[in-house]
């Protein structure tokens, strides 16, 4: 690349800039201080100014070539200076602007090198220690133990840097931690940190490349994971502002609706909600009685809230901020519906004010989230454009008649909830962040808090307390092997197609079921496990509990989410094993007979050596046994009850508690899957200690739901009651091995200090 000729005048402002960009990132408050003093140099002019904004803009970071040519004309000034000058780095900018003024070149009078000099010390010059090197200096790493970096390293992948710099721009002091009680000072707090997460081009991450985004849905799941260890209510705000009102524009929306409205949204310049879930339908969207009809003789569609329960309830944005809402209802065209659509409808004016025809009401008071304005919205025939229509998969013509690529009603009206299967893969994410701090606050504080005396008049460390590990060493395997589960569920849905959308969809489901429960189980108890303390608010329990407790039945309720997996999973293996006549299935129970007889016989059943309890091809074996044993038990019973005449709903009900456990099995074999595939890639290029401690953690975790789950295999005479016990040895026996390592374990989390927050977490 060709250098590019920089204004004299703004030369001394280089390695200000340039040290500003040099760790990748300009956090909130490093650029409205340094705006504001630099608009105040009165020998900068107007041009220049410009140009410096754009310098400053976090949503556009100077390119690679970019920092290179400013480092070259750095470094080339730098050079005719005496080596005593050069070594005075905190005054590099000062010294050029002193120099060139003398040499005539620019005009850089005492009172402005004053100025930039201070601002110099503000920003620190500690990255130009290395100019004497070839290339500017690359991401520091501020944690200097390897095993850490690696466990890092292990669970973020290539990911690692994009979480470093949200965590920089966190720690900036706009983001502190504040007790807010007043929701209304809460909520106008979580907008201002969303326009600054805007600002740095996070909310568009995720949108199509033509307009403005990077088409990056695995980047934009990172952010929204990070910004959970902060703060919940940020993370929702987020998440329904660019995810979801963003994302169902982006997802169902045509070219038009894109140019008009994405980068808007990006920037937060259009606050927007999402306006599904209705009072009296909350997970079964399918009836939902809010109406979207056509009216041809104003080429319009109509929205009408027909009754109470029919009213858009719970929506996130809608109380305060939102002024446009994607509205989902029954689409009628000529006196037929056609089912769920969804359509652009503004709620509000520039100004805030609530249109006509549009009712809001604000849901007050939650248990927690107290930062999102969730809101209650009615519709009296509200009108609108048809072009509002969102037509990817139906919409209406010209000439006033509807038309959809998919001819299959239910097919479209999944393709139509397709907008919430990212949701389903962000929502686990930041629970699952929200868990980490939870079990890394309660493990920091069981490594340093003693109780009770031992025989040589010691306290005793809690973290040596069998009870005490066997409370959360399990929390920890979870942790790291849901963490890896997701990032995988991530980057299948980057490259999702017809092909594997079930499967995708599927995964998500029960992921998002599955992890957020294990947020509200972790979070309780490792409040518990941190006694009076963990009740003190200024240790983050309070907020943890309260806040993400809700995401165990938002974006889908955690039950219904499972029996959508139990279906899925039954759809595939009758299509996977053509189960379509009783020849095939009587063949299949043939086949599967011998699976029997390998997971039940006399060596598997009774065998308690530990080489055999933690193969992991034994592992894989157990847990695909499980699942197709359920898959055929289940069709069997479904069978059974429709031959005795009943309905298929009747039929649904007799076998709800059998699809779930099914569901649960699916889930188990696929996380474990995971963790396995990432070990297998990921072993060879770490350190004997960081691998032996990533096994021992990968066991922990299998073992443990093999324990949990003894019921079934004691029942199905997979284990013999020797075997259950020997399991429950073997954790015993993993915890002892783990405890030497849990502080690294939850340092591998990569969790900074300023997201943590609790005090009695401190090193």
């Amino acid at each position: 690349m060709s250098s590019v000729t920089i204004h004299p005048q703004l030369i001394p402002i280089l390695p200000l800039i340039f040290t500003a960009w040099n760790d990748k990132s300009l956090s909130p408050t490093e650029i409205e201080f340094i705006k504001e003093k630099l608009h105040t140099l009165k020998n900068i002019g107007a041009e220049q100014l410009k140009t410096i904004d754009s310098w400053l803009n976090p949503s556009s970071p100077p390119s690679d070539d970019a920092m290179k040519n400013w480092y070259d004309t750095i470094l080339s000034k730098m050079k005719e200076m005496d080596s005593v000058k050069r070594k005075e780095f905190i005054s590099w900018g000062a010294e050029l602007g002193h120099r060139m003024q003398l040499e005539g070149i620019a005009d850089w009078d005492e009172e402005a090198l004053e100025r930039l000099q201070q601002l110099e010390r503000f920003v620190g010059a500690e990255p130009f220690m290395d100019l004497s090197s070839d290339s500017p200096n690359d991401i520091e790493i501020n944690d200097t133990s390897e095993t850490i970096h690696q466990l890092h390293t292990f669970l973020e992948n290539d990911k690692l840097a994009l979480k470093a710099h949200v965590f920089r721009i966190l720690r900036d002091p706009v983001f502190s931690f504040v007790l807010l009680r007043d929701k209304q000072a809460y909520r106008e707090k979580v907008l201002d940190w969303c326009r600054l997460l805007a600002d740095q081009g996070w909310g568009g991450i995720h949108f199509p490349t033509e307009f403005g985004g990077e088409d990056d849905m695995p980047s934009f799941a990172k952010v929204f994971e990070t910004i959970g260890y902060h703060d919940l209510s940020l993370v929702v705000k987020f998440g329904v502002q660019f995810g979801l009102f963003g994302g169902a524009i982006a997802r169902l929306g045509n070219t038009n609706h894109h140019k008009t409205y994405l980068k808007d949204v990006a920037s937060l310049a259009l606050p927007g909600c999402f306006a599904m879930t209705e009072t009296g339908h909350g997970s079964d969207v399918n009836s939902c009685e809010t109406t979207l009809t056509y009216d041809s003789s104003n080429d319009q569609i109509i929205i009408h809230t027909p009754n109470e329960m029919a009213r858009k309830d719970y929506i996130g944005n809608a109380a305060l901020h939102a002024r446009l809402a994607v509205v989902f209802g029954q689409l009628v065209v000529d006196n037929t519906c056609h089912g769920v659509h969804a359509v652009i409808v503004p709620i509000r004016d520039e100004n805030g004010h609530v249109l006509d025809g549009v009712s809001i009401e604000d849901c007050q008071y939650k248990l927690g989230l107290n930062g999102v304005d969730n809101g209650r919205i009615r519709f009296n025939k509200v009108s609108v454009p048809r072009e509002n229509l969102l037509d990817r998969f139906g919409g209406i013509d010209q000439n006033g008649g509807y038309f959809s690529p998919i001819e299959n009603p239910n097919k479209r009206f999944f393709s139509m909830l397709g907008t919430l299967v990212g949701g389903r893969i962000c929502v686990p994410k930041a629970a699952l962040s929200a868990s980490k701090v939870a079990v890394t606050i309660a493990v920091r504080y069981a490594l340093h808090r003693r109780q009770f005396k031992d025989d040589g008049g010691n306290e005793v460390c809690i973290m040596d307390y069998p009870s005490h590990q066997r409370r959360l060493i399990p929390l920890l395997s979870k942790a790291y092997a849901y963490h890896i589960a997701l990032d995988n569920l991530a980057f299948g849905y980057d490259q999702i197609s017809d092909g594997n959308y079930r499967e995708i969809e599927t995964l998500a489901a029960g992921l998002k079921a599955r992890v957020t429960s294990f947020a509200t189980y972790s979070i309780q108890a490792c409040r518990e496990a941190c006694g009076g303390q963990g009740y003190l608010h200024e240790n983050r329990f309070a907020d943890l509990k309260a806040d993400s407790d809700i995401f165990t039945t938002f974006e889908g309720d955690n039950t219904v989410l499972m029996q959508l997996v139990s279906k899925n999973v039954l759809s595939a293996f009758k299509k996977e094993h053509n189960l379509s006549d009783w020849r095939s299935i009587i063949s299949l129970f043939a086949s599967m007979w011998v699976d029997t007889i390998k997971e039940k016989n006399f060596i598997h059943t009774h065998n308690i050596d530990q080489g055999h309890l933690r193969s992991k091809s034994y592992h894989r074996d157990l847990l695909l046994y499980r699942k197709n044993d359920l898959c055929l038990s289940a069709i069997r019973r479904l069978q059974k009850y429709r031959k005795r005449g009943l309905s298929f709903h009747q039929t649904f009900l007799k076998c709800q508690e059998h699809l779930i456990i099914l569901a649960h099995a699916h889930i188990d074999l696929h996380v474990v899957s995971c963790f396995q595939d990432q070990l297998a890639n990921s072993q060879s290029k770490m350190e004997h200690k960081t691998a032996s401690i990533l096994d021992l953690l990968y066991n922990q975790f299998v073992l443990q739901m093999l324990f949990d789950d003894g019921a079934w295999y004691l029942k199905e005479n997979c284990f013999s009651s020797k075997k259950w016990d020997a399991l429950r040895k073997q954790l015993e026996k993993l915890n002892r091995q783990l405890r030497p390592f849990v502080g690294q374990i939850v340092s591998g989390f990569g969790i900074p200090e300023h997201s943590i927050g609790a005090p009695i977490a401190r090193k």
